[in-house]
């Protein structure tokens, strides 16, 4: 053995033991995932309800009075009349199945297509040379304004005619009629100055008929909610010690491309196995935008400070749900989810549409790391340990693939080579195995999820290829971009 260490230079010792630390490091965070989550799973499945501190009483009452918020901003038509539909049914379920219970939805427009509107109104513009070479190497045709206004001018009438259909049985206060017939009255805001204005709409609401909501449920328009979601996620309130909760949200368009199918399993593993497991200590850090519940009486005390939240002296428009999930661990409220509370939502099908959703995600992550410190010391250690575990494991992975490109470069290095690509994929393996034998189909929907479908979960390595060479290199820049205070987050334009 002695002989070896004089034999190997000190540098590729040390590298081959940096290697070694981080696969011990990411394996271990796995099992102690799988480990937290299978429990959490468990309890779920026996409708123990139980936490760490309190027993849950299941003769507490379920909340009855409920606030829907649906921002809208240029959802596809398909989507948005689903989501809208979904909506009725869960409300009727909700009121059918809870004595007493009422449910009131609230759909608000963020201006969508008034920008691209105003945008292809504008004369022709003159394209050069140089531009007109980018759009051809883009294999894209040239803009053409007139085109472009036309078929935006569609889409915005047929927005207006879906929400017509519901103009009686949802709250939607835009819809004006004027000499020209129906219009929306809105205008581009972001998404929580949207959520602002309902809740501030349900003020009105229940000073107007002396209601006192108890509870307020965001979803997003590109969301379809299976009919007992609302149900499903109100039971948790019963709870007098929760806070907030999220459902599972599972992927409407999982088969369409290649990217849909490995978001899919992406999905399935950060809510049955990451937040499963923060799940089991009542420290959910982020409750998803698509189906989500707040306690109304704390969110109440909350809105003013979740609206106008600053960050480097500027007003933050973005990770929104992230923010207020931060704000209800600060003041020590448990955070859970129930992966019962089940719905469907729309992915990005191309890389180029997917990128900037993801670099939107990073840095509302590392921005509200600043508010997810004062949670830390109102929770169980899990919170701090998963906090510096999403935290630094990126940088060591790409720690290990600079230590792995050095060594190729520098010569006579295969094995360590080999370990670290070996580690990369023993931890995909390992990604693939769990929900490869644990996943279940969702109740009622048994048919969407055959064999094909199952073993499509053995690809999710594929994963670790898309994670180490587009991803996490994402997330240096969207530090960066954070750093330079860039106010371009890469949300939806159309």
């Amino acid at each position: 053995m002695s002989d070896w260490f004089a034999s190997v230079p000190l540098w590729l010792f040390l590298a081959q033991l940096y290697l070694i630390v981080y696969g011990i490091l990411a394996l271990t965070h796995l099992l102690i995932q799988y480990t937290f989550a299978l429990l959490h799973n468990r309890r779920v499945s026996l409708d123990a309800k139980v936490t760490r501190r309190h027993r849950h009483d299941r003769s507490a009452p379920v909340p009855k009075e409920i606030a829907v918020w649906v921002p809208v901003f240029q959802e596809k038509d398909d989507w948005l009349k689903a989501c809208l539909k979904g909506l009725l049914k869960a409300k009727k379920y909700f009121e059918g199945e809870v004595e007493g219970g009422r449910v009131t939805v609230l759909i608000r427009d963020d201006g969508s297509f008034q920008k691209l509107l105003h945008l292809y109104s504008q004369p022709q513009p003159e394209f050069g040379r140089w531009m007109r070479v980018w759009y051809w190497v883009r294999r894209k045709k040239l803009p053409n304004y007139p085109e472009l206004l036309a078929h935006y001018q569609k889409r915005h009438r047929d927005l207006i005619d879906i929400l017509l259909v519901y103009r009686g049985v949802f709250d939607i206060p835009q819809l004006k009629y004027g000499p020209q017939g129906w219009w929306l009255d809105a205008s581009n805001a972001g998404k929580r100055h949207v959520q602002f204005a309902a809740w501030e709409r349900c003020k009105e609401i229940a000073q107007r008929f002396g209601l006192v909501f108890q509870l307020y449920v965001t979803v997003d328009s590109d969301t379809v909610l299976d009919v007992d979601a609302i149900y499903r996620i109100a039971l948790n309130f019963r709870n007098p010690r929760v806070g907030a909760a999220t459902g599972y949200v599972d992927v409407g368009n999982w088969n369409r491309t290649w990217l849909t199918r490995l978001i899919d399993m992406r999905y399935w593993s950060a809510f049955h196995v990451e937040r499963a497991a923060q799940s089991y200590w009542n420290c959910v850090m982020c409750c998803s935008g698509p189906l989500a519940a707040y306690r109304a009486e704390v969110a109440d005390q909350l809105m003013e400070q979740y609206a106008n939240q600053m960050f480097r002296k500027k007003v933050c428009t973005f990770g929104d749900d992230r923010h207020l999930t931060n704000l209800f661990l600060a003041g020590g409220w448990l955070v859970v989810m129930d992966p019962t509370a089940h719905c469907l939502t729309d992915v990005p099908e191309k890389i180029r549409q997917y990128l900037p959703q993801q670099k939107r995600w990073s840095m509302s992550f590392y921005r509200e790391m600043l508010w997810s410190l004062d949670g830390l010391r109102m929770h169980s250690g899990y919170m701090t340990y998963d906090l510096v575990m999403q935290f630094t494991l990126p940088f060591l992975l790409m720690g290990g693939l600079g230590v792995t490109v050095v060594l190729a470069v520098v010569g006579d290095a295969w094995a360590t080579i080999g370990l670290y690509v070996a580690t990369i994929f023993a931890v995909g393996f390992l990604r693939s195995l769990y929900p490869f034998f644990t996943r279940k189909p969702v109740r009622g929907r048994e048919d969407e999820f055959g064999w094909a479908r199952r073993f499509s979960q053995l690809l999710f390595m594929g994963y670790g290829v898309v994670h180490v060479t587009l991803l996490v290199p994402l997330r240096f820049v969207a530090l960066v971009s954070l750093w330079l205070g860039t106010t371009a987050w890469g949300t939806r334009t159309g």
